[in-house]
């Protein structure tokens, strides 16, 4: 008999219960970026901290920067922007102009991939 993993039983319990997640991967971030820096997430879900340990960026096993936010019901509506861990270092435009919030969608579990193009010190 084989057991199950956490992971297995999760993915089982989201599919079920008509939960989501969401995995986001900055498949690109300004070369720039200083590397001892930390990339977080921050918007409606957190009360728009630019900074917290909960919702900061880990290096994944392709060296991406990635996270991925909890199961919620399918059709939840989240906003949020990527910071260095402050809003004087927020995500920026392809010219250094400000980009609207970004939105996403939960539905049975998504990967979305995020190009950053400049960051608000040093755009």
């Amino acid at each position: 008999m084989r057991t199950l993993t956490l992971a297995t039983i999760l993915t089982l319990f989201i599919s079920i219960s008509g939960l989501g997640q969401v995995t986001f991967i900055l498949q690109s971030i300004p070369d720039y970026t200083p590397p001892e820096d930390t990339i977080y997430l921050g918007g409606s879900f957190n009360g728009w901290d630019p900074g917290s340990h909960e919702y900061n960026l880990v290096i994944n096993e392709d060296e991406k920067w990635a996270i991925t936010l909890g199961p919620q019901a399918a059709g939840t509506n989240i906003s949020f922007k990527f910071t260095r861990g402050s809003w004087s270092t927020v995500e920026k435009g392809a010219n250094g102009e400000e980009i609207p919030d970004r939105y996403f969608t939960y539905g049975n579990g998504d990967t979305v991939d995020v190009i950053i193009h400049n960051w608000a010190d040093h755009g």
